[in-house]
């Protein structure tokens, strides 16, 4: 299921006030982050090949890494 981005969710990409963008569902008072999906796949991948808590937390210095590097739209960069 895929859905449309609003228009203030447009603006705040856009503006980059805060990265990654944080969504708030109001009946439930959850957050959510809105990250490309190109990211998205990196990091589930990472994920998924690991089943421990431990080897988990292991992965927070890479995911921090790929965050700060900057424009994650730009495709021609290499994986991290």
């Amino acid at each position: 299921m895929s859905l449309e981005l609003s228009a203030e969710q447009r603006r705040a990409l856009a503006g980059g006030q805060e990265f990654p963008p944080r969504l708030l569902n109001p009946d439930t008072n959850e957050t959510y982050v809105l990250v490309h999906a190109e990211l998205y796949e990196r990091v589930r991948a990472i994920l998924e090949e690991e089943d421990d808590i431990p080897a988990v937390r292991e992965t927070y210095p890479l995911v921090s890494k790929v965050l700060d590097a900057g424009d994650i739209s730009d495709t021609t960069k290499e994986s991290a």
